[in-house]
């Protein structure tokens, strides 16, 4: 996805489905993936995965400061695609909120049937 593809969150088409996504997220590593993007309202770009170990949908932000990236380590988020899966890491701010510390890429599940 170009940076220019990337809509607003307000002029979102999903910006229902969005709503759904929580703004907490677990305290250590899970497996993320990538199912929307949106432009915040404070220079930080919105990253919204589901888990795939629970099911549950996270929201967390990137910003213009680190190149949009998660702070310690990771791709630049307004350049990767949706569907991509990703290991993240992420712990409590000292304010309380999730921060988003690291991803990193891993491969797409094969989702093929395998004849036997």
């Amino acid at each position: 996805m170009t940076r220019a593809a990337i809509p607003g969150l307000r002029a979102h088409s999903q910006a229902e489905e969005l709503r759904s996504y929580d703004a907490e997220a677990p305290d250590g590593t899970w497996i993320g993936r990538l199912d929307h993007l949106a432009w915040g309202l404070s220079s930080n770009l919105l990253c919204y995965f589901t888990d795939e170990g629970s099911g549950l949908k996270h929201r967390l932000s990137v910003f213009s400061r680190q190149g949009y990236r998660p702070y310690e380590a990771g791709p630049a988020f307004d350049e990767e695609a949706l569907g991509g899966r990703y290991e993240i890491r992420t712990a409590r701010s000292g304010a309380g909120w999730p921060k988003f510390l690291a991803a990193s890429k891993l491969e797409k599940r094969d989702s093929r049937a395998h004849i036997l």
